[in-house]
């Protein structure tokens, strides 16, 4: 929600809820988002915590099958923004948004989100927090791989950050496809730190 180009890929699981949506920055700090409402219509900015979490509530949650059947189960709730370094920075955008949807960890960038290039369809992905890639010229030639696919050089990993309840509670490399591998750990981490916390 909703489906940018190359959306599709990041990630491929079925019990997160994922949001597609551009960063909204002033002076270098994200603060909203752009997005298009579900019922369609022009893309909106939203500024400001407050705001975009009423958004989320009305447009995404009001909506998601995965926001119910987790609510009814007790399961626990994961939101993935994939919005550019929503993540970001100390009191990041992210972690208020999480500070307000009790028990919901939001996962986001701290950094601009970028591509990676599938070697065999040679499409690209929108997949993580990296820097963008730069091209490779040899010979004044742009250089390409064995298939004829354009080969780049990758800027520096960059971190997808974990919140939940308006804290960090972890960081996942930005080359790294998000999953139930890496996510769960840390979460359950997070959990059992809270339990020895209130004994």
């Amino acid at each position: 929600f909703p489906n940018y180009q190359g959306f599709e890929n990041l990630p491929d699981i079925e019990d997160y809820i994922i949001i597609g949506a551009h960063g909204l920055s002033v002076d270098d700090r994200t603060i909203g988002m752009s997005m298009t409402e579900i019922t369609g219509g022009d893309e909106k900015e939203y500024y400001g915590a407050n705001t975009v979490v009423n958004f989320i509530k009305k447009e995404v949650l009001g909506y998601s099958n995965v926001w119910n059947k987790n609510k009814a189960s007790g399961e626990q709730s994961i939101i993935i923004l994939n919005a550019c370094s929503t993540g970001a920075g100390e009191n990041s955008l992210a972690q208020q948004i999480s500070g307000n949807l009790n028990d919901v960890v939001v996962v986001a960038p701290d950094s601009p989100t970028g591509n990676v290039q599938d070697p065999v369809t040679a499409k690209f992905y929108q997949y993580g927090p990296r820097q963008e890639p730069t091209t490779i010229y040899e010979n004044g030639k742009l250089k390409r791989d064995k298939n004829g696919i354009p080969v780049y050089k990758w800027g520096k990993v960059n971190n997808w950050r974990l919140f939940l309840n308006g804290n960090m509670i972890g960081t996942i490399r930005g080359d790294q496809k998000l999953s139930h591998k890496n996510i769960d750990p840390i979460i359950r981490a997070a959990r059992e730190a809270e339990l020895n916390t209130e004994k």
